[in-house]
């Protein structure tokens, strides 16, 4: 006996997937932190941080993530320390010189070059234009793990230097961290940027 699916269970099948894919969609707002706005979902909140020398605030996500952004001079760029691959020659001097090889990788390669070190990256760097500016955007390889934000290096100029923006997260669940990245693409900041917060 084989199914076949009439007209009425097809209908009910349809009704079941747009309720579900409407439990996955998250609303948005805009928020405005004056020096960027951004859209967020509504069920997160902001939390009011002091900063020392930056306006600073925290996001915290439904289930408890933290993002938290950095405007001001000293930001601090997304970095990841650089991977500690060298040629399988040196293991031998390392270790007859008493230093700690933990963590560090040997090849068979008389020279290491940076394409080397890029499958022992555990970040992803993405440089693109974000609302007309230079914006560098980092994601983890293994979701779950690692740095997920947005840096921009310059939004404007001042006699200290130049306004920075970092805004970030670490060991995000995969699901807020793929918002967050919706959220970064929203960003639009504002063209009054000659002063800090």
């Amino acid at each position: 006996m084989t199914f076949k699916p009439n007209l009425l269970s097809l209908i009910i099948l349809l009704i079941i997937c747009a309720s579900c894919r409407k439990n996955e969609n998250h609303e948005f707002q805009t928020v405005d932190f004056e020096a960027f706005k951004v859209d967020l979902p509504k069920t997160w909140r902001v939390v009011d941080l002091k900063g020392i020398d930056s306006y600073i605030k925290a996001i915290v996500t439904t289930d408890g993530d933290t993002l938290q952004f950095d405007y001001g001079f000293y930001s601090g760029a997304l970095e990841e320390e650089s991977p500690k691959v060298y040629p399988a020659n040196l293991r031998k001097i390392f270790i007859e010189r008493g230093r700690d090889t933990t963590g560090f990788i040997f090849l068979d390669k008389e020279i290491i070059s940076s394409s080397d070190l890029e499958p022992y990256r555990k970040q992803r760097l993405e440089n693109k234009i974000i609302d007309g500016f230079r914006a560098s955007i980092m994601t983890p390889k293994k979701a779950g793990t690692g740095i997920t934000g947005v840096y921009f290096d310059s939004l404007g100029d001042d006699p200290i230097g130049n306004i920075q923006l970092r805004f970030s997260g670490n060991n995000l669940k995969p699901k807020n961290s793929a918002l967050f990245l919706k959220s970064i693409n929203t960003i639009r900041i504002s063209r009054d940027t000659t002063t800090s917060k």
